[in-house]
C-alpha cells in the first residue's frame, strides 16, 4: 500500500523512513497500534461491534447543543463588533463634519443655500477640504465658488 502511494507521490518518499518524535507519547493519546495483549482489538472483532442507537443520538444531542452555543456566542461577538464599528464610522463623520462647519464659519459671507451644498461637496470630498483648509482665507470662498457643482 504505502509503497504504491510512494510510487505515485514522488514528494512523500523523504517521509517514508523519518521518525517521528514523541511517537510513544502520541500512541498513547491517539492510538493502539502496538496492542498485543489479551483485550487488544483487531479488524475481525470490530466487525461484529454495533454502536448502541441510544448512545448516538444522546451523543448527537448534546453535540448539536455545543454547536448551537457556539454559534450563539460567535453571533454575538460579531454582532458587538459590527456595532462598534459602526458607532466609530458615525463618531469619526460627525468630526469630519463639525470640521468642515467650523472652517466655513471663518469664511464671511458664506451663508444660506450655499454653504449647506458646500458642507455636503466637502463632506464628501475630503482631498477638495484638505485644500480649503490649507488656502489663505481670502481665497477659500473663490476656490469653493469656482469647483463647488
Amino acid at each position: 500500500m504505502f509503497l504504491f502511494f510512494f510510487k505515485s507521490h514522488e514528494e512523500a518518499k523523504r517521509f517514508r523512513f523519518k521518525v517521528i518524535p514523541n511517537w510513544d507519547d502520541i500512541v498513547d493519546l491517539c492510538a493502539k497500534d502496538r496492542a498485543t495483549g489479551l483485550r487488544a482489538e483487531n479488524f475481525c472483532h470490530e466487525k461484529n461491534i454495533r454502536p448502541s442507537k441510544s448512545g448516538e443520538k444522546e451523543g448527537m444531542i448534546s453535540s448539536m447543543k455545543e454547536v448551537a452555543e457556539s454559534l450563539k456566542e460567535f453571533v454575538e461577538v460579531t454582532k458587538k463588533k459590527m456595532e462598534n464599528k459602526k458607532k466609530m464610522e458615525i463618531k469619526e463623520a460627525q468630526e469630519v463634519v463639525h470640521e468642515v462647519v467650523s472652517e466655513l464659519d471663518n469664511i464671511p459671507n458664506f451663508n444660506g443655500a450655499l454653504r449647506h451644498r458646500a458642507i455636503d461637496w466637502l463632506t464628501e470630498n475630503p482631498i477638495k477640504f484638505a485644500i480649503i483648509k490649507a488656502l489663505p482665507l481670502d481665497e477659500k470662498e473663490d476656490y469653493i465658488l469656482s469647483f463647488m457643482p
